[in-house]
């Protein structure tokens, strides 16, 4: 087997258990009704557990612009209200109003360079998160780095 194909089968069996950790998360984070995770380094992939996270995600790493790509960047978690960054990313903003989301939290896969990624949740109303749900959602990133980690060993 080459490399490729190892690696192609380590991202067939990670899925699964990232999958299974995301919604995991989505239940657990009271507010959350639907989340996203999204990697861009070293290992693209995006797991959803709605296809509207997924849309936004996917719109914010093209346009380079939102708090998925800006916690990536600075590897610092956050909550808001769409209503609170609608001038900074409005492109985002209008994003989650059609999908009607009005808040999000956004947590980092990693805070060191070997990663990029980010973790969103995305809630159906105002307030839906508070300071200790970033806490929670951090407390999945273990996992999650591990697997990514094990898949990026096979590239």
């Amino acid at each position: 087997m080459d490399g490729r194909q190892a690696r192609d089968r380590a991202v067939a069996a990670a899925e699964p258990v990232l999958s299974a950790l995301l919604s995991e998360l989505v239940q657990t984070v009271p507010g959350a009704m639907m989340g996203c995770l999204s990697s861009v380094e070293p290992v693209r992939l995006s797991l959803h557990t709605d296809h509207r996270a997924a849309a936004i995600d996917a719109d914010q790493i093209r346009a380079g612009t939102g708090p998925c790509v800006e916690v990536m960047r600075t590897r610092r978690a956050t909550h808001a209200d769409i209503t609170q960054v609608r001038l900074c990313w409005p492109r985002f903003a209008r994003a989650a109003r059609e999908a009607r989301v009005f808040s999000f939290l956004v947590v980092p896969i990693a805070r060191s360079p070997r990663l990029s990624g980010a973790l969103s949740l995305y809630g159906g109303h105002s307030h839906a998160f508070v300071d200790s749900d970033l806490a929670t959602a951090s407390s999945a990133m273990p996992g999650i780095r591990r697997r990514l980690l094990d898949i990026a060993h096979l590239r």
